[in-house]
């Protein structure tokens, strides 16, 4: 049976549930700065035709999407009225002033009509109504406009799927199991390009942000003359606190943080080791996920997944640290040698070790065998150990920021594909997963300590003083 079809009786039940979905998708998708992202029209496109199914009433769906849409647009109303003449100056989230000029010239052009007529046209139907508040046009002509606007607009997307609900067979054919799973997974990928632009564009301001933040609230602490009796007080606490804080020492703030972060890795291996010991509710949680997964295999995403699982083999991993270790040796760089080693023949013994202690059986529904036990996953611990030690590498020698961020988003996506990889062909549970990033990860920290460490040591010799 197509997937979709497995889908549609379960919304039979939440009608209700259905109409204020539709309501909240206008209002969102009309909402300035949200409706740029949020594919409000294709989603009630795709409800009239579920409601040629008769799976929603058609009338009751369309007041509904006039409603959100009318909310919505007098919500930007109430804005311009209200924060107009900042928000034209300095922009709103992702909408630029360019933004508005093009909808000034727009309402110039064509008078309060623009207020329907702008509501069909993308990137002007979110700033229309906050020109109009700013303009200070009045409430009346506004609120008829807006509401003939909004009948139209939620007639136009909503009769077509209704009418021509041919096209939602169609959708059927295209929506598979395996059309589906990739749609969800460009969607992620999708957010996560996303995140990565806005670090690189604004990851420096809120960075420097937060840090002036933790400045002045220091300096608050600092200056307090209740603070200062009690630090005098208890002076070997603070001195002490003093150094395990100072920047410029790796046994200050450096290795705090490490010991920190190493504490925190190792308290969530311990609870995943517990878990998965005391057959916890993660070990039903971990059959469930891989029945579902296999339910969206396809060939050709399991060839694909064939091919990204190669890349967290220990023997891959061996061979490019051994790639990786003479490129160090020629570029003069041989401190880090031993941490990269380190990281990746520590993570490999660990996971080794954990495998013969804990027996866990490979899941039954695996698309080839696998050889040894599952818990915890080795793909996955060399996924982070090495390839995450290769971002820190070129992350430590690279200039510029908008590198760096890339760098690390481009190692974030090889270790979850390798892990994903995993999961999706059935070799290993989820908590074999996340229990093998984990084993990586205590291990990535450890090998950067160590690197740092030796860095430190190197230019203490140049410099009297590892400081």
């Amino acid at each position: 049976m197509n997937f979709i079809q497995s889908l549609l009786p379960a919304m039979e039940h939440f009608h209700a549930i259905g109409y204020w979905a539709a309501l909240f998708i206008a209002l969102l998708e009309t909402t300035i700065g949200i409706g740029l992202f949020l594919p409000g029209s294709s989603i009630l496109l795709f409800m009239g035709a579920l409601a040629a199914k008769g799976y929603f009433d058609l009338g009751d769906l369309i007041w509904f999407a006039i409603a959100g849409a009318v909310i919505g647009d007098n919500i930007n109303y109430f804005l311009g009225k209200r924060y107009g003449s900042k928000i034209f100056a300095n922009g709103f989230w992702v909408i630029k002033p360019a933004h508005f000029e093009k909808g000034k010239d727009f309402f110039k052009r064509h008078g309060p009509k623009s207020v329907f007529i702008g509501r069909f046209i993308p990137s002007v139907k979110e700033v229309i109504p906050l020109i109009a508040g700013t303009f200070g046009m009045k409430r009346l002509p506004f609120v008829v406009w807006n509401v003939l606007g909004a009948i139209g607009w939620s007639l136009v997307w909503i009769l077509p799927g209704y009418f021509f609900v041919e096209s939602l067979d169609l959708a059927k054919m295209w929506l598979t199991r395996a059309g589906f799973f990739l749609t969800v997974l460009a969607s992620a990928f999708a957010v996560f390009y996303f995140l990565k632009v806005v670090l690189i564009r604004k990851g420096k301001e809120y960075f420097f942000l937060l840090s002036s933040v933790w400045r002045s609230v220091k300096r608050a602490i600092v200056e307090n003359p209740d603070a200062r009796k009690f630090a005098e007080r208890h002076g070997g606490f603070f001195r002490f606190i003093r150094k395990r804080t100072d920047k410029s020492d790796f046994f200050g703030l450096p290795l705090t943080m490490f010991v920190f972060a190493l504490l925190f890795a190792l308290f969530l291996l311990g609870g995943i080791v517990e878990d998965v010991a005391n057959s916890d509710i993660i070990v039903f949680a971990d059959v469930k996920i891989a029945n579902l997964l296999a339910s969206f295999r396809d060939p050709w995403l399991t060839r694909f997944f064939l091919w990204v699982t190669v890349f967290g083999k220990w023997q891959a991993a061996l061979a490019l640290s051994a790639a990786a270790s003479f490129v160090l040796w020629a570029r003069k760089k041989k401190s880090y040698i031993i941490p990269l080693l380190l990281s990746v023949v520590g993570g490999g013994a660990s996971v080794f070790v954990g495998k013969i202690i804990f027996h866990r059986p490979r899941p039954e529904l695996a698309v080839y065998a696998e050889h040894g036990f599952s818990f915890p996953s080795g793909h996955a611990a060399m996924a982070v150990a090495f390839y995450g030690f290769l971002a820190y590498l070129l992350i430590k020698n690279a200039k510029k920021w908008k590198r760096k961020v890339n760098i690390f988003f481009a190692a974030f996506a090889v270790a979850a594909l390798i892990g994903f990889s995993r999961l999706y062909l059935g070799v290993h549970y989820l908590s074999d997963v996340w229990g093998g990033y984990l084993t990586g990860a205590v291990w990535l920290i450890i090998a950067i300590a160590v690197s740092e460490y030796l860095l430190c040591k190197k230019r203490g010799n140049e410099n009297d003083g590892c400081r």
